[in-house]
């Protein structure tokens, strides 16, 4: 209905305005009407977004012919008897509304368009609003981070550098007493001012909008901690941020962190827009060329979450900073929160679970979604078109549904081409669903469009013309544990001008936290050649490994395996040769995982095959181990003394009997050094040795 677009003009309740009231309101945009408040609050959800799309797509653009629009906006629209409006009505209703404009003002802008058709609409009190900020100068300081990220023009060798990675000054290390201690690698050119300072930075000298830092105080689902703003900080400069050691209990304060940062940009980006339409519109003596504010497309942010859950809470928290306590609309609130909700029952059913686990599951886990955000001064439209949004939030696969490969009748990326914040949260679980999403996602990022439309490339920034907008895009990329599938992600797509803040790893080891005594052995792999490492490891395995697990002394030995590659071709080699063991793995139904624990525990199979996103997934205590074996390191370290401390000592079974093994090689430090610590690291991948054997004994021996 038309009622629900919210406007005065369009509502049945209120009266018709009149002609004075007309003029009243059109005189914003020359510095004398007051702001037009909007009528009752109330939420869209039936999906329909043509109207408002192209209504607030066009304000920002300014392109648009006024009178095309004036016809497109309700053309099709229903009518108050519930039927359709058609072309011809829709032009008898802007004749009679528009009675008293001059043909030039109808012709002028889209500004004026906005508030023609949607007089309760604040798109033009936001214009004045801007225009009077970038007057004062607080979206154009010259100190502001998103004007000293956005404005700077590189030179050509600039430009070469940062791609090539070539950073002419060395590494800083960066200690800050919330998130750890960081390594900042940047460019002479785009060098930090005491970096060490970010930790006492205030919000609220950190060039956020002040209705931001209002709502941010008025907050009052979760207060903004100290962790929240070193993590601002930190975002603010526009450097990349690659942080590993993300903690479940500090998970919504980082998201608080990036949500600010994000509605930051976004508002900025937007009031300069606006602002600048405006100015185009009252003739004043400026081109539209003399204003770069804009790139390829609309969309600036892009949120790559794992689950419905996690966009549920950005939601929440981006909502929150919006509109504070205030009433705001959302459209298609009803339709969000019912997709992306759940019924309140806990899905972790058992409550023995470890907490990470029950943080990470606890809600609506649908791995499939997108939608897009538009963002305009106390307004969240969700679902809408990609191509009219501000903020993107989707998962893995729902992007990669969205783009494609070519050759597909379904490959859409144009909406990527201008990204200029981007956001991986819990990158790490990216690793249990399929990377390769991630990486197909990363390749299709600032890819020259394959259709403008009706893009004014006069305001279109020097350095998006260039195709240097991967030299601007932000990456903030949250991980619990770090892998070299991270390192290469950032070695080939993160190639930000300003530099980088790369964490260092952390002195504390997960091998302290196995509670049972025994022996633990790390066998290191020979080989000098990656490429290789798969054969060489499965090659040690079977002639060194195997043949002492097959001891019929040492039955009931779990074989622990990170990748189902490594699964299917050790459970192709025990066919093969006929050897005793039950399998599971995240393909494995229900009837047969109970099966193979039964088995496994009474004795009556010799090995168990177990892949890691089979315990990440379903997380079980597995009965009946004594012997384990680490065909590769798990990614996560906290899996390593989680599954020794599930041998335990039973009637007829000592401690001694238990045993712990691992294999590794030169190339997997990453995984290394969080097990056993930075200090035993650099010993164990020196090739004088073959075998590096710890011993866990806890005072109470149990």
């Amino acid at each position: 209905m038309v009622g629900k677009r919210k406007f005065r003009n369009a509502s049945a309740t209120g009266p018709k305005p009149k002609r004075k009231e007309w003029n009243k309101r059109r005189a914003p945009l020359k510095r004398q009407a007051e702001p037009v408040e909007n009528s009752e609050n109330s939420s869209a959800d039936d999906g329909t977004s043509s109207d408002v799309d192209v209504l607030d797509r066009d304000l920002n653009d300014g392109t648009i012919p006024a009178v095309r629009l004036l016809a497109a906006t309700f053309d099709g629209q229903a009518g108050e008897d519930g039927g359709k409006v058609s072309a011809d009505q829709s032009h008898a209703k802007l004749s009679k509304r528009k009675s008293g404009l001059r043909e030039q003002d109808l012709k002028s802008s889209a500004v004026y368009v906005a508030l023609d058709i949607a007089l309760t609409d604040d798109a033009l009190n936001e214009a004045t609003e801007a225009d009077e900020e970038e007057a004062l100068g607080e979206p154009s300081s010259s100190d502001d981070p998103f004007v000293m990220h956005l404005e700077k023009i590189l030179t050509e060798d600039e430009a070469d550098a940062a791609r090539n990675k070539k950073l002419p000054s060395a590494g800083v290390d960066v200690s800050l007493p919330h998130l750890g201690t960081f390594t900042l690698k940047s460019s002479a050119t785009a060098a930090l001012d005491n970096p060490s300072g970010l930790a006492d930075r205030p919000v609220q000298k950190s060039h956020v909008k002040m209705s931001l830092l209002k709502h941010l105080k008025a907050a009052k689902t979760q207060p903004w901690t100290a962790h929240c703003a070193e993590s601002f900080a930190v975002m603010n400069t526009y450097r990349d941020l690659f942080h590993f050691e993300k903690d479940h209990r500090l998970d919504m304060d980082m998201k608080r962190a990036y949500c600010l940062h994000a509605l930051n940009h976004v508002l900025k980006a937007r009031n300069r827009v606006v602002a600048h339409n405006a100015k185009l519109t009252r003739g004043t003596a400026h081109e539209a060329s003399d204003f770069k504010d804009q790139g390829f497309t609309r969309p600036k942010v892009l949120i790559i979450a794992p689950f419905k859950h996690d966009a549920l809470r950005i939601y929440e928290i981006l909502a929150e900073l919006l509109t504070g306590n205030e009433d705001m609309q959302v459209m298609n609130k009803a339709r969000f929160e019912k997709e992306f909700g759940w019924d309140e029952k806990d899905p972790v059913a058992n409550s023995d679970r470890p907490e990470d686990f029950r943080a990470t599951f606890t809600g609506n886990t649908d791995d499939c979604f997108r939608v897009g955000i538009s963002v305009t001064k106390k307004t969240l439209k969700m679902y809408t078109e990609f191509y009219s949004a501000d903020i993107i939030i989707a998962s893995p696969l729902g992007l990669r549904m969205i783009i494609g490969t070519e050759g597909e009748k379904q490959h859409e990326y144009d909406f990527l081409s201008s990204i200029e914040i981007l956001v991986m949260d819990q990158a790490d679980i990216f690793m249990m669903q399929n990377w390769e999403h991630v990486t197909l996602i990363m390749k299709h990022l600032h890819l020259q469009p394959k259709s403008t439309g009706k893009l004014d490339f006069g305001r279109v920034r020097h350095w998006v013309l260039n195709g240097w907008s991967q030299l601007y895009r932000q990456t903030i990329f949250l991980s619990a544990f770090r892998c070299p599938e991270f390192q290469a992600l950032a070695n080939r797509h993160c190639s930000n001008y300003e530099g980088a803040f790369w964490q260092k790893g952390s002195s504390s080891h997960t091998l302290s936290s196995v509670v049972v005594p025994i022996p633990h052995c790390f066998h290191r792999i020979p080989g000098n050649d990656i490429a290789s490492m798969s054969d060489a490891r499965f090659n040690y395995f079977r002639d060194k490994i195997l043949p002492q697990l097959n001891d019929p002394s040492k039955t009931q030995a779990m074989i622990f395996i990170p990748s189902y590659f490594d699964f299917v071709r050790i459970r192709n080699h025990f066919h093969r040769e006929e050897i005793s063991f039950v399998q599971i793995c995240e393909y494995t139904s229900t009837s047969k995982i109970a099966r193979a624990r039964d088995l496994f525990y009474h004795g009556k199979k010799h090995f168990l095959l177990y892949t890691e996103r089979f315990h990440f997934y379903r997380r079980y205590r597995i009965k009946g181990i004594r012997h384990i074996l680490f065909y590769d390191l798990p990614h996560y370290p906290h899996f390593y003394p989680e599954l020794c401390n599930m041998m335990t000592r039973g009637e007829e079974t000592a401690f001694h009997q238990f045993t712990s093994d691992a294999l590794f090689s030169k190339f997997d430090s990453l995984s290394l050094a969080p097990i056993v610590g930075i200090a035993k690291m650099p010993a164990m991948l020196q090739p004088d040795k073959a075998v590096h054997m710890f011993v866990t004994s806890p005072a109470d021996g149990s």
